[in-house]
């Protein structure tokens, strides 16, 4: 099998696992039950084998919003609102779905760009943490690691008189607040495992 420029397809049997996930997952398979098939001794970690199309992860990220386990602006002004006039605010803000390895974003990339250039930890106010999501954690805490040697070198810098280093200093404090936040949300006993919310909100 080849590529549309002649190139062969290059597959990896892990690649076959996150298929078959996909694929129990899309069919009804329950999470219990897939993970135990997976060979998991957590369901959160079915998260990371879960894939599909925009369209399917956009409608998945709007049933999370009417079953309450997302938090976050948009999920607080479908609660204000009818029915009927929730589900077509619902159906019109939430038209993708993005994963990243420190959560998920909701913006609508075909509307417009990202303004924050996919740096989710600077304030974006599309970017959702999943409470207990042991691989998000990871990630956000060698982000967190990295971001305060960028931060020691760029404060050394700016005290040095080295020019533009204060714009280095503002950056990286503005992600290691993002992040911080992040983290933060584990720590919160108001809010149970698995759900997505807005960090800071």
């Amino acid at each position: 099998m080849v590529d549309s420029s002649g190139q062969p397809l290059v597959t990896r049997t892990h690649s076959f696992r996150h298929w078959l996930n996909t694929k129990a997952h899309s069919g009804g398979l329950s999470d219990v039950d897939l993970a135990r098939w997976m060979g998991r001794r957590d369901i959160r970690q079915n998260e990371a084998y879960k894939h599909g199309t925009v369209e399917q992860r956009a409608a998945a990220v709007r049933k999370m919003i009417l079953e309450d386990k997302v938090a976050g602006p948009v999920a607080q002004i479908y609660k204000t609102l009818s029915r009927e006039d929730g589900e077509a605010y619902l159906e019109a803000q939430v038209q993708a779905a993005h994963t990243t390895q420190f959560g998920i974003c909701v913006h609508n990339f075909a509307a417009s760009p990202c303004e924050h250039h996919l740096n989710c930890l600077r304030g974006c106010g599309d970017y959702l943490r999943t409470k207990g999501d042991q691989d998000q954690w990871t990630e956000l805490t060698k982000l967190k690691d990295a971001t305060e040697k960028n931060l020691e070198i760029a404060r050394a810098a700016s005290s040095d008189g080295a020019y533009g280093a204060g714009n280095f200093v503002a950056h990286n404090e503005r992600v290691l607040q993002g992040v911080v936040a992040a983290l933060a949300v584990d720590d919160d006993p108001n809010i149970p495992d698995g759900k997505q919310v807005k960090p800071g909100s």
